[in-house]
């Protein structure tokens, strides 16, 4: 898949989003989001990111506008809500990139699935986190992928799906189909994971060209995968 005028003017923005929300450098974002096409994978540095404190706010009410919501997530000072159970992070996001909800689920116990909702260019990403409970992943990610094809049956698969990879991460595994929404072509496409005990799923609805909303929601699925996986290997005090 080639990148062309409208995908990379979409990376150097991504690069930006990356480097203020993410603290992955911007070079090496943009770099990833060009090249992280169709298989293709490349792990970008990371520095430190950006104090936002108005973005921090903004992730309060977020949390605030949810029933428990303290007691689930908290908002980090970079603008980043981050699940508290399993050190998930969602980012506020810029212009691009939006977090519109946060939301807690009915399980077991509190906080063992939730979800964060964001805004794309002309649709929406959704991430869940659900955490497993010594439940057995392939049979999860199987019966996830199962219904999500069965809500596309009647649409033609679209071809391979964008992932973004880092260090220490797996890459999800994924599908997408070519839809209509509101009578113009579109794409609608899941991204799952594992990490830790818990698994992970992007589901996505985007226009054609899909260049610049499947880097966008390929970024999601890789910040929460990597979040989870750096809090559960950093040293404890």
């Amino acid at each position: 898949m080639q990148i062309n005028g409208s995908g990379l003017s979409c990376a150097i923005r991504f690069g930006v989003i990356m480097n203020r929300r993410f603290g992955i450098n911007s070079a090496g974002a943009i770099a990833l989001a060009a090249l992280c096409v169709s298989g293709f994978a490349l792990a970008a540095p990371r520095t430190a990111p950006v104090k936002d404190p108005a973005a921090q706010a903004r992730a309060q009410e977020l949390i605030d506008s949810v029933r428990d919501g303290d007691g689930v997530f908290r908002a980090e000072d970079t603008g980043n809500v981050v699940h508290i159970r399993s050190g998930m992070a969602c980012a506020v996001g810029d212009e691009m990139l939006s977090l519109v909800r946060v939301s807690i689920r009915p399980s077991f116990t509190l906080g063992d699935d939730v979800t964060c909702d964001y805004t794309i260019p002309g649709g929406k990403a959704v991430l869940f986190a659900t955490r497993l409970g010594g439940a057995n992943f392939q049979t999860f990610a199987a019966e996830a992928q199962r219904v999500f094809a069965a809500a596309n049956a009647t649409a033609k698969p679209a071809g391979p799906l964008m992932s973004l990879d880092y260090p220490g991460i797996g890459r999800p595994a994924g599908q997408s189909f070519a839809v209509t929404v509101d009578g113009k072509p579109a794409i609608a496409s899941m991204w799952i994971a594992h990490e830790g005990d818990w698994a992970l799923m992007v589901r996505a609805t985007y226009p054609e060209p899909r260049h610049d909303p499947e880097y966008l929601a390929a970024a999601v699925m890789m910040y929460a995968q990597t979040t989870i996986h750096e809090n559960a290997t950093r040293p404890r005090i």
